[in-house]
């Protein structure tokens, strides 16, 4: 019997709800358990302890509500609640038999809608009244974060919801839909990933990194994974104080979003053909796009990984020949794969078909023709020197170039650049170190380029070629000293104690504290080995190291830090250079410390150590060969 309010009907709502009980069944127990029930077991399990009842309850509201907002499990129970509602539309029968019941197309996309929503945030709205009733049992006074909880659950579920129903509508297939509403949802992020990577491999010094910016928006999973969270809030004597709610407004916009999703979804399903039940692309204006889409994707992605294996990179033009065929067999495989599945058949090569798929790899032929011209500018790029506010270089290790070096830095790098074909023989050869060139902008941004630097013998013995360049850098006494020592080196009162690993003849290893009057002694031979470049061999990788012995033993030294930014080294200042400018970072170390490794090239240091009377006939120093056999080992391999 039709309903008497036009837009909605009881008895089919009351059908999907006795129907499908098994769906909202599940999801409510999963939210019953950890909602109401997590917070009653954690306050059960930590009752005992010395925490205040106004730390557990909060702790015990923050382990619910983390749960209940994750986007993932919403997510997931949006798009198989869509798909068991709208399963009608997937066959041909229950299509025909749906739509000759005396109800309009938009009565039964409103019952169907709201049955869906009832479903999802009904379950959600049980969960939270009984999480309330428990928290009331508990005495737990911050209920309101509870409800925050529920309204960012709520948020979620109608946006995700509201989608997957709206991709419904463009295929008749339950397993296309769940594949359509994923895909969807990481889109543009896998489209920037895939792109990053084979910029990577087509345009020479390009780094794989993801940067999808702002528009990261675009991918909702994505996205909400990242900004939607919950955490504990602590004052500065370590007492929590409440719970912080994140991504309340990131879930606001995709809430309105869901509007037009449910609106064009129900636009859709007024216009839908019925005879698309059981196709896997319902709507005909798509279907090109869903061809060249798995074209383009599944065509990259396959050459990608037959030229990473198999393709030539012994010089840019190789390689953008290897791409050009793989590109054209796999785009064309994956191009006719998607014609069959439109289809659903295998004849498929008609004429028509053929010139579209020419097309597409005249197309993708462009797009390589552009990267080769270096069209983009992305190979031959440079910023200029004054607007570079801190430079890094990374050879065997990231250290800072001062900034008078930053121009001579630049012309290292952009003869790498010229002579990329050479060096990249090179790298196919074994005789290169990677390179990394890191260019802090004054306007906040970052570049990044990875080169592949040859580093042969007759490279090496050239004072002019850029590895010898970089090594001098490299072999610098005060960088690498610095390096080793720690970026006080020349004030020692900073430096309080340091300690020395000591083995006797079984392997078994003592540390001994050093003490100020000896560290000094020691720092002063540590200093000496570095100015003879004793410690060449053990930290630059350009200096022959055939013959090189180290020992077990390690020093470390221990310094106090003149003010919070010089806690970090170059390490920390070449990879986030921006979070510690910014006071970004977060935590730090309150002692810094560094470690220094030993090589029998060390004489003035071992001399010392000697000396001072930090080895003994019961405890000395010991090579990784001789441990190796202490421990019962044949061979020590470096």
């Amino acid at each position: 019997m039709k309903s008497k309010i036009s837009f909605f009907n009881r008895t089919i709502f009351k059908k999907n709800i006795t129907q499908y009980w098994p769906v909202w069944s599940i999801y409510l127990f999963f939210l019953l358990i950890f909602w109401p029930f997590n917070i009653w077991q954690t306050m059960k399990v930590i009752i005992d302890t010395e925490t205040s009842h106004e730390s557990l309850s909060y702790y015990s509201v923050f382990s619910a509500v983390s749960i209940g907002i994750e986007p993932v499990v919403i997510a997931i129970a949006a798009v198989v609640v869509a798909a068991f509602l709208f399963s009608y539309l997937y066959t041909a029968r229950n299509t025909n038999m749906i739509h000759a019941l005396p109800v309009t197309r938009f009565e039964l996309f409103v019952t169907n809608y709201v049955s869906g929503l009832v479903f999802l945030i009904g379950s959600q709205t049980i969960a939270f009244l009984i999480g309330v009733l428990v928290c009331v049992g508990l005495k737990i006074t911050c209920i309101q974060y509870l409800f925050y909880g529920f309204m960012y659950a709520a948020g979620m579920a109608f946006f995700f919801y509201s989608m997957a129903v709206f991709v419904a509508m463009f295929t008749g297939n339950r397993m296309a839909l769940l594949a359509y509403y994923f895909i969807i949802n990481m889109l543009y992020v896998g489209v920037v990933y895939l792109l990053a990577n084979f910029q990577a491999m087509v345009c020479y010094g390009q780094v794989e990194t993801i940067s999808p910016g702002k528009l990261e928006v675009l991918s909702p999973l994505f996205y909400l994974e990242r900004y939607v969270s919950v955490s504990v809030n602590h004052d500065e004597m370590g007492q929590v104080f409440g719970l912080y709610m994140n991504g309340g407004f990131a879930i606001g916009m995709y809430a309105v979003a869901g509007i037009v999703f449910a609106a064009g979804a129900c636009l859709l399903y007024r216009k839908r053909n019925l005879e698309t039940a059981g196709d896997l692309v319902s709507i005909g204006v798509i279907k090109p796009i869903f061809r060249w889409g798995v074209a383009l994707c599944g065509g990259f992605l396959i050459s990608m990984f037959i030229v990473s294996t198999i393709g030539d990179v012994t010089s840019i033009n190789a390689l953008y020949l290897d791409f050009m065929i793989s590109i054209a067999i796999a785009g064309s495989i994956c191009f006719f794969i998607a014609q069959m599945l439109i289809e659903k058949n295998f004849r498929v090569f008609h004429k028509k078909r053929v010139v579209e798929c020419a097309a597409l790899c005249g197309v993708c032929f462009f797009v390589l023709l552009l990267f080769k011209l270096d069209v983009f500018g992305v190979v031959e790029y440079q910023p200029d020197a004054q607007e570079i506010e801190r430079a890094f270089v990374y050879l065997n290790y990231p250290l800072s170039v001062d900034e008078e070096d930053i121009p001579d830095l630049l012309e290292i790098q952009k003869e790498v650049i010229d002579k990329r074909d050479e060096y990249l023989t090179n790298q196919a050869n074994g005789d290169f170190y990677f390179t990394t060139f890191r260019y802090y902008l004054k306007d906040g941004s970052t570049y990044t380029r990875r080169y592949p630097v040859a580093c042969s013998p007759d490279y090496l013995s050239d004072e002019n070629t850029p590895v010898s360049r970089l090594l001098v850098y490299e072999t610098d006494a005060d960088r690498l000293k610095k390096k080793i020592l720690g970026p006080y080196y020349n004030d020692r009162s900073l430096y309080y104690d340091g300690t020395i690993d000591v083995y006797d003849e079984n392997g078994d290893y003592n540390t001994l504290h050093i003490g100020e009057e000896k560290l000094s002694k020691l720092m002063d031979a540590i200093e000496k080995d570095i100015e003879e470049g004793n410690f060449d061999r053990d930290y630059i990788s350009g200096v022959t190291r055939e013959d090189v012995i180290h020992y077990q033993n390690s020093i470390c030294l221990y310094y106090y830090v003149k003010n919070d930014q010089d806690n970090f080294g170059e390490w920390e200042y070449y990879s986030d250079y921006w979070a510690i400018k910014n006071n970004t970072m977060g935590e730090y170390a309150s002692s810094p410390e560094t470690y220094i490794s030993l090589t029998k090239d060390c004489v003035h240091t071992i001399e010392t150590i000697e000396k001072l009377g930090l080895t003994d006939e019961t405890w000395k120093l010991v090579t990784n060969q001789e441990y190796s056999k202490q421990q019962g080992k044949d061979t020590y391999v470096e």
